[in-house]
């Protein structure tokens, strides 16, 4: 029996978390020319690579059709925390991947992530921002887009690396459509009204 043909990703939405990145994956999904895997965040150039290959590409086989295939982990792109991701992505991939870099207002996206993390039980409700900030650098760096990014401009090179506000994609999706190879995006597919800014 023939093996099924590998299908694997070629664009990767990395970050920043809590800037947007599930609202951005949800809606590049619904490009009949984009396939998003399902989890979003598999998580594999992180923490999840020793579940293997097989693992990792089987979650593309469902859009073997489609000319962009991507998923969404920001792990990606908290370098402090998973160092090295883009060199394995270019040893596992190749130099041929293209990247996405969401970003929001550093300090709307650290109250976004203190939320979240309160709102899940993993610091206690009562936690100054203060405190935080100063005992827990992961936050902070977190916020510090150009480190975060610079490993891939590094590997990839500049030109397969767009940094683009979510505010942006909204009015112009266009450009994030344009950087992984789409056709244009209609503007009646961008969802705008009762969108929230998660992820």
């Amino acid at each position: 029996m023939q093996n099924p043909k590998v299908v694997k990703p070629n664009f990767f939405l990395i970050g920043a978390g809590k800037s947007g990145t599930t609202s951005m994956a949800a809606q590049l999904a619904q490009h009949p020319a984009v396939f998003v895997t399902t989890p979003k965040e598999p998580h594999y150039f992180s923490f999840n690579h020793g579940r293997g290959q097989a693992w990792y590409y089987g979650l593309f086989r469902e859009g073997a059709r489609c000319a962009s295939r991507g998923e969404a982990s920001v792990t990606y792109s908290q370098r402090s925390l998973w160092p090295g991701v883009a060199e394995r992505i270019h040893s596992e991939l190749g130099p041929d991947c293209r990247f996405i870099y969401i970003v929001r207002h550093p300090v709307r996206a650290l109250e976004s992530h203190i939320f979240h993390d309160k709102s899940r039980g993993h610091i206690e409700l009562d936690a100054e921002v203060s405190s935080l900030i100063s005992n827990d650098s992961d936050y902070v760096s977190a916020r510090r887009y150009f480190y975060q990014i610079s490993d891939y401009i590094r590997v990839f090179g500049s030109e397969r690396v767009l940094i683009v506000a979510f505010e942006d994609f909204i009015t112009s999706p266009n450009v994030v459509c344009a950087e992984v190879g789409l056709i244009a995006i209609r503007k009646s597919m961008i969802q705008v009204q009762g969108m929230s800014v998660s992820g």
